[in-house]
């Protein structure tokens, strides 16, 4: 199946690790056009002709804005947005400072709210557009082992989500969310081995007694990037091996 993805032009922020690193790999082997944004340099090849590597912690507005600035004035537009960045916080309210709960807001919604903000302005001027953001079935639930504020930034994310498909739609933009299950990631190797099983155990797909990989939330990032998926709009796309909700 083409999914016409060659020359077009990506950007992932949080592209260099688990998820977003995973996408890299994908839109690269369909000849997109690649630029990463990440406070780390990506494992792959940098020489790649097709990737370019913007380095930043995106830590505040001011230097978002410079970045989406110096992206379109060399590239003119941007084809596809992928919002990949975040941390994963299983600590609950009563053990949060201020600061830490303004840190995983922070993380999981306010960057990817910005870069959105910054984007969408260029691609309502070509008409054209899309939008993915990574949320998580926690963002559903409330979470299992997740903790309060993650799970409540990543509710935040998915009505964001909904809100822009809602408005800019008019201008052939596409915006939509994945919602992962537990992957097998740097992130949950630290998690309780009774949490793992608990989980596993209520797949509802044969998975040789693991989580789902990240390789699968990329594919899906793929297809939304694609022309395939012109009928999808302001979803999210429940990617849990089968939990319930």
């Amino acid at each position: 199946m083409d999914l016409y993805l060659n020359k077009k032009i990506i950007v992932i922020a949080g592209g260099s690790g688990g998820i977003g690193l995973e996408a890299c790999k994908l839109f690269l082997k369909e000849g997109s056009i690649l630029i990463i944004i990440d406070k780390n340099k990506p494992s792959i090849k940098l020489r790649n002709k097709n990737l370019f590597f913007y380095k930043s912690n995106l830590s505040n507005e001011k230097s978002m804005k410079i970045i989406v600035k110096n992206i379109i004035k060399k590239f003119k537009k941007i084809d596809v947005l992928v919002n990949s960045i975040g941390i994963f916080s299983n600590k609950d309210i009563l053990s949060l400072s201020e600061k830490k709960i303004l840190n995983i807001f922070q993380k999981n919604f306010v960057i990817s709210t910005i870069l959105t903000k910054f984007f969408l302005r260029s691609m309502i001027k070509k008409q054209e557009g899309k939008i993915i953001n990574i949320g998580s079935m926690a963002g559903q639930n409330g979470g299992i082992f997740a903790g309060d504020l993650y799970s409540a930034s990543k509710a935040a994310l998915i009505n964001f989500t909904k809100s822009v498909a809602k408005k800019y739609g008019k201008y052939n933009i596409h915006c939509n969310c994945i919602n992962p299950g537990p992957l097998e990631s740097k992130m949950t190797k630290i998690w309780p081995n009774k949490i793992k099983r608990n989980l596993i155990s209520n797949f509802k797909i044969k998975n040789g007694n693991k989580f789902g990989d990240t390789k699968d939330i990329a594919n899906i990032i793929l297809f939304l990037a694609s022309e395939n998926s012109r009928l999808i709009q302001g979803s999210e796309i429940n990617a849990n091996g089968g939990l319930v909700i």
